[in-house]
């Protein structure tokens, strides 16, 4: 499933896209695996738990399906992740 670090990469990747979507239902679905607010350490933890991982990745897609046709917009700097 990859290292650590790609797997740090693209789940704070996926938790940009499902804040940047145009659809709050999305976002209320996603913080019932990624903590409202999430911080390098909450992504660090998801990305060691191989079952969160994977549930957040299945999630994740299913989110873009449901909800992607809503649009996305940007919503600011993620530098800080």
């Amino acid at each position: 499933m990859g290292t650590h670090e790609s797997r740090m990469q693209l789940i704070k990747a996926m938790h940009i896209v499902v804040c940047s979507m145009n659809d709050e239902e999305a976002y209320a679905r996603w913080i019932y695996l990624v903590p409202d607010c999430a911080t390098v350490d909450d992504f660090d933890d998801i990305a060691q738990d191989d079952d969160l991982y994977g549930d957040c990745c299945d999630l994740f897609r299913e989110l873009v399906q449901e909800y992607g046709k809503s649009g996305f917009y940007s919503i600011g700097d993620y530098r800080s992740f």
